[in-house]
């Protein structure tokens, strides 16, 4: 596994893997779909994510569209 390190995120220290963390923009599903802004899944897991100071990367999905 990478290093992991304590850092500050939206004020909270949390523990980060830097290098998922540069991944995450890059490969998470949920950030390049077209159905993004209108999705119940995406929400539920940003809200999840806002409420328990996670990051999470979506590498499977039943509905990703991809954008042309």
């Amino acid at each position: 596994m990478h290093e992991v390190k304590k850092v500050w995120k939206y004020d909270v220290a949390v523990h980060q893997n830097e290098f998922m963390d540069g991944l995450r923009a890059e490969e998470c599903l949920c950030l390049h779909c077209v159905d993004m802004p209108n999705c119940s899944t995406a929400k539920a897991l940003y809200g999840f994510c806002v409420q328990y100071n996670l990051a999470l990367a979506v590498t499977r999905c039943p509905d990703y569209r991809v954008r042309s």
